[in-house]
């Protein structure tokens, strides 16, 4: 406990680096959940997502397991936002939805306000604007300013993301400077979003403002040593060099994306390649990093991503084809998704009511309603689609 007040005191005094290197439990299972919860979210400050999904995932199942239900909300947050920074957004959507509705069931306004910062993030990558702003008005609205603000955290990080995928530059630049002056500037999350700014920076016009951050980044990543960080570091990089030096950085972070996959990170670093190769009139080697990137945004239902790369495509000569049926998935509600996926795993529909706290008589509507979305008829069929 003590090394976690350390760490939380390292942060809020504004610890540039915090890669927090103390002891962890060999462990941590026979730890109380609350705890439980902090050793696991400190994962942000390592850049450890992968050891957050774990953890997440096996809070979540002890929590069920153990009817912990005032536990749940907190659990399910943890786990939308590891499956959210893994670039999982599919299943982090159906993750925070159902948190919601639990944590407005069991009357937790703070959770509840946390878990819609998460879902205005994951409205806003899918360039759903309206939806957004709901969302983060309910972050905001639950909000205690005087001491609790990860939900207005995520939901001005969520208006950022919004401005960014829709081209509009110097919005994130003004809302991240007047975020981190305000009153969630010592939230660590936002070492992830440092890279939007950089990146606004430069196509705004203005590539001295990302310097700074780009230093400060730098550090951070390096710290963690690992592969996501180090590879978006190498596309910042890349961003404010040029000729071979610039080609040298593009290719390497692709390198280190293969080593540590995380999809949606890795398409914008093909978005910004192959946007790179056009502009240096290397059509045909462009056409590759902008087909893959807009393929990766398709499945992630990040549309204002996958116009953009799409763009691109167009401009390189491509003629792009209107968006086809593209992820059945995406056709289902957040419930219904969280039901397929279990039972595509072999859950009886007993063991998916005990996992989602739903009868066994709504698991069997809930399929009823999916298999004709998906066109199946069985939970074989179901089987091989998720394959």
């Amino acid at each position: 406990m003590r090394s976690i007040v350390r760490a939380f005191r390292l942060i809020l005094e504004g610890d540039e680096v915090t890669t927090l290197a103390y002891p962890m439990p060999g462990s941590a299972v026979h730890l109380p959940p609350d705890l439980r919860f902090l050793i696991n979210f400190q994962g942000l400050a390592r850049a450890d997502i992968g050891g957050m999904l774990d953890g997440a995932t096996g809070l979540v199942e002890d929590c069920r397991a153990e009817g912990r239900l005032g536990r749940m909300p907190q659990a399910m947050l943890l786990l939308a936002i590891a499956q959210l920074l893994d670039g999982r957004h599919r299943s982090a959507r159906a993750t925070v939805t159902a948190g919601l509705a639990l944590a407005s069931d069991v009357g937790q306004p703070m959770w509840r306000g946390y878990l819609a910062g998460v879902h205005t993030w994951l409205s806003a990558v899918s360039g759903a604007e309206a939806e957004c702003e709901t969302m983060a008005g309910q972050a905001i609205l639950d909000a205690d300013s005087d001491w609790w603000m990860p939900g207005a955290c995520w939901a001005e990080s969520a208006r950022v993301m919004l401005d960014f995928g829709l081209g509009r530059y110097d919005a994130v630049l003004d809302r991240m400077e007047r975020a981190l002056t305000g009153p969630t500037w010592h939230a660590f999350l936002w070492r992830y979003f440092w890279p939007d700014y950089i990146e606004a920076a430069v196509r705004a016009g203005n590539p001295q403002y990302a310097q700074d951050r780009l230093g400060r980044y730098a550090e951070w990543a390096e710290a963690t040593s690992r592969a996501v960080p180090l590879a978006v570091l190498h596309r910042l990089r890349g961003l404010v060099s040029s000729g071979d030096a610039a080609e040298c950085l593009y290719e390497r972070a692709l390198a280190l994306h293969a080593e540590g996959r995380q999809p949606f990170e890795e398409a914008r670093t093909h978005l910004v390649y192959g946007e790179w190769l056009r502009r240096h009139r290397r059509r045909v080697e462009a056409r590759i990093h902008l087909q893959a990137a807009m393929e990766t945004f398709d499945r992630l239902g990040a549309i204002p991503w996958s116009d953009r790369a799409a763009g691109e495509l167009r401009a390189t000569g491509v003629a792009v084809r209107p968006p086809g049926p593209g992820d059945p998935l995406a056709a289902l509600t957040p419930q219904e998704l969280q039901v397929v996926r279990l039972a595509g795993e072999g859950a009886s529909n007993r063991e998916i009511g005990a996992q989602l706290f739903l009868s066994p008589r709504t698991v069997a509507s809930h399929l009823y309603k999916a298999f004709p979305k998906l066109g199946i008829s069985s939970r074989a069929e179901l089987s091989k689609l998720l394959d």
